[in-house]
């Protein structure tokens, strides 16, 4: 791979980046994705769930583990966004601050 070749590798998986931030961004602005996802989902649902879990019927039924095992889904899609967040702001940093490759 020549020069040329890697700048429009990182080039593209810069925009790629960015184009996936700016989505996010977009959905975080719907109020349905807003009431649904962020708020019902990883907000109401975490709440009802983490109550659950001194629930003593929950307990004798032996049902701690699926709602820790939801818990962790919750976790994993917020830990996602946030990787979301993260990669599309360096992309932004990267693609204002261009490095070239010295020959």
């Amino acid at each position: 791979m020549n020069k040329h070749d890697v700048l429009l590798s990182v080039e593209n998986d810069t925009e790629e980046k960015i184009k996936m931030v700016e989505a996010l961004e977009r959905l975080e602005k719907n109020k349905d994705f807003q009431k649904v996802i962020l708020d019902g989902y990883m907000r109401d649902e975490v709440l009802r769930a983490n109550s659950l879990l001194a629930n003593h019927t929950i307990k004798a039924q032996g049902k701690r583990t699926d709602i820790i095992e939801m818990l962790v889904a919750v976790s994993t899609f917020g830990e996602y966004l946030e990787t979301i967040r993260a990669l599309g702001a360096s992309a932004r940093y990267q693609k204002a601050n261009p490095v070239s490759i010295e020959e």
